[in-house]
């Protein structure tokens, strides 16, 4: 089975060599999806950190799905050969109404509000001699000794605003530092402080370092589409170093706080660990899967405010059914010596809930199809909205070592809060184009 592994990572990494030869990036659905899941299985191939084998079905579920993804990317590309790789980023001017700054702040003032609070308790709870495992824990517990209390409201706020707010500011953000915008908007600056006072705060409290590498890696995928010719003043170039270096400094006080090996061990069991993760859970499968488990992200809140109105039996079957599979991947198990894992279980895993081979194998093909779809019209639309839609899509895709994001309500709900903030109308729009290469 080992050399079958070697061969799909070789094969995966091929993908990835041509996706970016045929977009001359390295950001397109192709390489990312390719590329990362090559390394994966490259690395599960080399016996490292006493991590137990996969079984055969495990393995063969990622490499049908990756081989699935390809396919389905590979097919939508021929029918957009002919899409521009090179085009020019807008340059917003200082009357324009593109970006609507002042729904931006609200929901980040809102969130902070939210959050300030609690912040205060968990420093004085750093204080008082807890350390960051400790404050990782208790974020996760539903009691009044939990950092968000027994209380649903708090938790239901946090999946409904702050979790989906965050994705889309951390979005936007990388997009406003990146674009020739010259208008001098005192919103944006405040939404600025505040949706990184919201990073902070958030990640303070559930001592979570997601949102940490979100950050970077936004900001690396929106400066990587504006190619090396950007021009920052000594100034900008200043700031993002600062700030760079604080969400690193950030990202390893909370890991050395929480107790983790080294950044080695660390990444490798990330990347690696869900699939021995995966192997275990596929010995069990939760009951009551109701069949759309992948895009269940979509269903979850009209399900949830329906049944307050309607009280159905069938809604709260469903509703239950999918807390019960949440529940069941959350829980802890071992995946080698004295390694647990939990939560990380790669998309494949929710296409199989919803049809076996066949609904992995078929939607697979269907979520690389969606993606380039999404990718090239990136590609031809060039606005704002179109960027931030796809940089919260290549999260999807660099993430997918932990699942299928859009079965997540909060993942869902960040394009509907990015449709909120830029989807405007097109004769409000007011351009005017740079000289800059905007590279994809």
């Amino acid at each position: 089975m080992n050399t079958i592994v070697i061969v799909s990572a070789g094969t995966f990494l091929a993908f990835a060599l041509l996706g970016r030869f045929l977009y001359k990036c390295i950001i397109n659905p192709i390489t990312v999806f390719c590329g990362l899941w090559g390394f994966i299985l490259l690395l599960y191939s080399l016996p490292l950190y006493n991590l137990f084998p996969a079984s055969s079905d495990a393995l063969l579920l990622i490499i049908s799905g990756t081989g699935m993804f390809s396919l389905g990317a590979f097919f939508s590309t021929t029918f957009f050969l002919k899409t521009k790789k090179n085009s020019v980023i807008p340059s917003i001017e200082s009357n324009s109404v593109t970006i609507r700054y002042d729904i931006l702040l609200v929901l980040n003032v809102i969130s902070f509000v939210f959050l300030v609070g609690f912040g205060f308790s968990v420093i004085i709870s750093l204080i008082s001699g807890s350390n960051f495992a400790y404050i990782h824990k208790m974020y996760n517990v539903v009691d009044e000794e939990g950092i968000l209390g027994a209380s649903s409201f708090s938790r239901s706020f946090v999946s409904w605003i702050i979790w989906p707010v965050m994705h889309m500011s951390l979005a936007a953000l990388a997009v406003f530092s990146q674009c020739d915008n010259r208008s001098k908007i005192p919103l944006k600056k405040w939404c600025a402080i505040i949706i990184f006072s919201n990073l902070g705060l958030f990640t303070l409290i559930s001592g979570k370092r997601s949102f940490l590498v979100e950050a970077i890696v936004f900001f690396v995928v929106v400066y990587i589409m504006r190619g090396k010719k950007v021009k920052l003043s000594r100034k900008t170039k200043l700031i993002i170093i600062i700030v760079a270096g604080i969400l690193v400094w950030a990202f390893n006080y909370i890991s050395v706080g929480r107790g983790s090996d080294s950044i080695i061990s660390l990444f490798y069991g990330y990347l690696v660990g869900c699939i021995p993760h995966l192997s275990v859970k596929l010995q069990y499968m939760p009951v009551s899967v109701v069949g759309f488990t992948s895009v269940y992200g979509f269903f979850h809140a009209p399900i949830t405010l329906c049944n307050v109105v309607l009280h159905s039996e069938l809604l709260s079957n469903i509703r239950d059914s999918m807390s019960q599979l949440v529940e069941y991947t959350q829980e802890r198990v071992f995946i080698g010596q004295g390694k647990t894992y939990n939560a990380f279980l790669t998309p494949f895993y929710y296409f199989y809930l919803d049809g076996g081979w066949v609904g992995n194998i078929l939607l697979s093909f269907l979520f690389g199809l969606i993606s380039m779809h999404i990718y090239h019209r990136f590609l031809k639309k060039r606005d704002m909205y179109s960027i931030v839609i796809y940089v919260l899509l290549f999260f999807s895709l660099y993430m997918s070592m932990v699942r299928f994001q859009f079965f997540q309500m909060r993942f869902v709900l960040s394009f509907f809060y990015a449709y909120l903030v830029f989807h405007v109308r097109q004769k409000r729009f007011v351009f005017r184009r740079s000289k800059l290469n905007f590279k994809v």
